[in-house]
């Protein structure tokens, strides 16, 4: 009788189910880290959780690590986020290689407690990712002939683009005209933008790199070509707000190209929105511009022109009145309240541009797994895009994709009803 008894609980132990625990990385689009970042910690009962910004703005961090409880997935799950760029992100989940995968947090580097218990923490396991956001869809990236979770459209959402200028630039407004002369030769004269014949000052060409969907986007969207070269400048120093040298991207360098193979002087750019709006928060003043070394323009007023997603634009517009970038308009189009401080979120107005068509800077947003996706991770995925999740944390990152009546067919296609 004991025996019988002995196996029939060694048989029930057996048949119990087990409380797995799961770690799910998650990579991409730095342009819709803040609305991922609000979504993810909305998944959670319980939370703790660390990251590489500052106190309080674990949303607009670029590497955060939660633990804790989610309905729907037993034991504990840890999500690992390292916004690295939307092209970047697509190849990470597109790959088995991983030197391509980015650097997470380890759940160890967390310290106990409940909600931020560590802020200033940098990723240092390099990891598979599971799942990306991208600003564009995998047929923009060198990527298309790879399969991902679910398909290749995978939209959430539509994310949201604006043209700046850095603070205390004379321009308001960029055609596509404008944009593609400046982004071909690396810089215009600012009177072409102006209007203002005795504006002697010059307008350099700043972005990011090319791992970066909000780089393919503009390009798309601006009718320049996704893989056409560009000649771009980084800030080579600044002085309290000014910026006061500029210098072609060097090939090789912290700025290079990464992505399409096309790794040259002039075509790198920054590797993140964050490093980008810094920059335009600064002044344009008298100062240098370098090229290979030499100097191309002496003591000249520079000022700058880019895109950014609108959730870093208002970012870099600052924190008072006229002292950060000014968020301008594109083709004679602005979101004029979103830019105009203090307001953070765009107003029925501004949105009604972007549903209706008539302002046309942004994409659809998406959100791609590594092939195969099943159990917890697939149960995630659901999570993330139920009316719950991503769209109900969009901000200014973006619009529901159900506001929308307009579409385009593809990134940077015709907007239409």
């Amino acid at each position: 009788m004991k025996s019988k008894l002995l196996m029939f609980g060694l048989s029930a132990a057996l048949a119990a189910p087990t409380m797995a625990d799961v770690t799910i990385n998650v990579t991409g689009a730095t342009a819709f880290r803040q609305a991922a970042l609000l979504a993810i910690e909305d998944l959670y009962t319980t939370v703790r959780y660390a990251h590489d910004g500052t106190a309080g703005n674990f949303d607009k961090s670029s590497e955060c690590t939660f633990i804790g409880t989610v309905p729907g997935i037993s034991g504990t799950t840890t999500i690992r986020t390292a916004f690295n760029g939307s092209v970047e992100g697509v190849r990470a989940v597109t790959s088995s290689v991983i030197a391509d995968q980015p650097l997470f947090i380890p759940a160890a580097s967390v310290p106990a407690g409940s909600g931020e218990t560590a802020i200033g923490i940098n990723g240092s396991e390099q990891a598979f990712a599971d799942f990306s956001f991208s600003d564009v869809s995998v047929t923009s990236t060198p990527f298309a002939a790879s399969p991902v979770y679910p398909g290749p459209d995978s939209s959430v959402g539509v994310v949201v683009f604006s043209m700046v200028t850095n603070d205390g630039s004379p321009i308001e407004n960029v055609t596509s005209q404008n944009f593609r002369a400046l982004f071909a030769n690396g810089f215009q004269q600012a009177k072409l933008f102006t209007g203002n014949a005795a504006d002697t000052s010059i307008v350099v060409a700043s972005g990011r790199n090319d791992g970066s969907g909000t780089r393919t986007t503009y390009l798309a969207e601006t009718g320049y070509g996704i893989t056409e070269l560009v000649n771009q400048y980084v800030v080579a120093a600044s002085s309290g707000d000014e910026n006061t040298e500029w210098a072609l991207t060097e090939a090789g360098s912290a700025n290079a190209s990464t992505v399409w193979g096309q790794d040259l002087d002039g075509n790198g750019g920054y590797s993140s929105g964050s490093l980008l709006r810094s920059v335009l928060g600064r002044k344009g003043t008298n100062c240098d511009v370098t090229i290979y070394g030499g100097v191309l323009f002496d003591n000249v007023k520079v000022d700058t022109v880019s895109f950014l997603s609108l959730s870093d634009a208002v970012s870099a517009r600052g924190t008072s009145s006229n002292t950060g970038a000014k968020i301008i308009a594109y083709n004679g189009v602005r979101l004029n309240d979103v830019a105009t401080f203090p307001n953070s979120l765009m107003s029925a107005a501004d949105i009604a541009k972007i549903t209706e068509g008539a302002y046309t800077a942004w994409g659809n947003q998406q959100f791609y797994g590594r092939d195969g996706i099943t159990g917890d991770k697939a149960t995630f995925f659901s999570a993330m895009t139920a009316p719950t999740g991503i769209e109900s944390n969009l901000g200014t990152a973006g619009v529901p994709l159900g506001s929308m009546n307009v579409s385009r067919p593809e990134d940077g296609g015709v907007v239409a009803p």
